[in-house]
């Protein structure tokens, strides 16, 4: 959630990165969140509390939700978010190299 308003429902989808890669989420007409476990340039943090994660960014606050837990290890824990272009026309969630949704 962007604030009150819902930028993607993924109802049933997964992902799993490992520790170097990042998940990454296209929400169109918001653009690409890509989450990841290591600190990448231009990073903004996030806490990640096993189903929940929040962040601000831009002034905005965003509030992701799972039915699973977002990450292991012990919670909280910091993720860190990367934001750019949306990478393709629909909403998407998928996992690999941060160039892979960020460019």
């Amino acid at each position: 959630m962007e604030g009150e308003r819902v930028i993607a429902n993924l109802q049933g989808a997964s992902s799993i990165a490992s520790n170097s890669d990042v998940v990454g989420l296209n929400s169109p007409g918001v653009g690409t969140f890509a989450f990841g476990l290591q600190k990448s340039p231009g990073a903004i943090e996030a806490k990640a509390n096993w189903g929940y994660m929040t962040f601000k960014m831009a002034g905005k606050d965003y509030l992701l939700t799972t039915g699973a837990p977002l990450c292991g290890g012990d919670q909280p824990r910091t993720v860190w978010v990367s934001f750019g272009p949306p990478f393709m026309e629909g909403t998407a969630l998928g996992s690999g190299p941060l160039g892979s949704f960020i460019h």
